[in-house]
């Protein structure tokens, strides 16, 4: 039954797959009825850090359920479409030449299939530039796959980088910046520019010039990207905090990317309180780059990051992430502070 709700396009792939990562009848299921796009996903970029184990189920599904929630979001990307009357037409004007590749170079339906599934583009370059290293050989179902799916790669690396191209001027436009910011954003890894581009969210609108903030948070998702995948990265929300002020007490830590520049950090509008038990916060903490600054009823701690404390500071964070309260009443607290507070206890 699952091999029949298999899409012919990647049947050949999602068999490999289950023999390379062993998966229980669930696992397997998960992955089949999931969407196209996502089971494309999967079998890209699941790269599990141990290999020939006995059994990849959970992390498969774990994979697979995170795709699946992202592919649920609105796209920043149109869809490509595979299906327009266009494509269609000009792939059967090439079943032709495709039949005298397979020709002369054997390979089974589940080849075939792979290639004529290929936007033309895909389909051409195959034509144009398959040559396996040896002739004469019996099947080459292997290699036309794999030299296909290269083809599919290589055509998508491009288009990628045309919608690239066009959402960041739309947003140098929205956001002006000076050349120096441009090549710092353009000397980063795609995944973080286009992280930048899309979660960017400035105190205020309309400014003639965003180079400096930019270049602040687009070193900070540098410097995450150094320690976590892009798939975490994205799952770590938005930069929110800008000017909101005060964290959320009762214990709750922003997320380490959205929130790396609170907003008692920039001095707009302090802290607005601590949680649970926690006195009220005090004013604004104002830009302090090297401990932080802190306001009433608080105190300034030069070992740890945050100015926050647990008697309601209303210190902002500086280097160290601040934005998120602590259960006992830290307006501005971070996960260094908490630590520091339970040192102290």
């Amino acid at each position: 039954m699952a091999e029949m709700e298999m899409d012919p396009e990647l049947a050949p792939e999602l068999e490999a797959f289950r023999l390379r990562y062993p998966s229980d009848e669930a696992a397997w299921a998960y992955l089949l009825k999931s969407p196209i796009e996502v089971q494309k996903e999967v079998l890209r970029d699941f790269k599990p850090k141990m290999e020939g184990q006995d059994d990849y189920s959970a992390l498969v599904i774990s994979f697979c359920k995170r795709r699946r929630q992202v592919a649920t979001q609105p796209s920043h990307y149109p869809q490509q479409v595979h299906t327009s009357p266009e494509i269609i037409e000009e792939r059967r004007s090439m079943e032709g030449m495709v039949q005298e590749l397979r020709t002369r170079y054997p390979f089974d339906d589940a080849a075939y299939n792979y290639i004529m599934a290929s936007l033309p583009v895909v389909i051409r370059e195959v034509l144009n530039s398959f040559k396996p290293p040896k002739e004469g050989e019996a099947d080459y179902s292997a290699l036309v796959i794999s030299f296909a799916k290269k083809c599919r790669q290589s055509a998508f690396s491009d288009a990628r980088q045309q919608e690239d191209a066009v959402e960041y001027e739309q947003f140098r436009q929205r956001y002006p910046f000076d050349e120096d910011t441009h090549n710092y954003l353009q000397t980063s890894n795609p995944d973080v520019r286009r992280y930048v581009m899309r979660s960017f969210k400035p105190p205020r609108e309309g400014e003639a010039d965003y180079s400096a903030l930019l270049i602040t948070y687009c070193k900070r998702c540098r410097m995450n990207m150094n320690n976590m995948n892009v798939n975490n990265m994205n799952n770590m929300g938005s930069f929110d905090a800008w000017g909101k002020g005060g964290g959320k007490g009762a214990g709750e830590i922003q997320q380490a990317l959205g929130q790396i520049l609170g907003a008692a950090a920039w001095g707009l509008a302090g802290c607005g309180g601590g949680g649970k038990g926690g006195g009220g916060g005090g004013g604004g903490g104002g830009m302090n780059f090297n401990f932080g600054g802190c306001g009433g009823g608080g105190f300034q701690d030069f070992n740890a990051p945050c100015g926050g404390c647990g008697s309601g500071c209303g210190g902002g964070c500086a280097l160290g992430g601040c934005g998120g309260g602590c259960g006992s009443g830290c307006g501005g607290g971070s996960s260094a502070m908490r630590l520091h507070m339970r040192s102290k206890r």
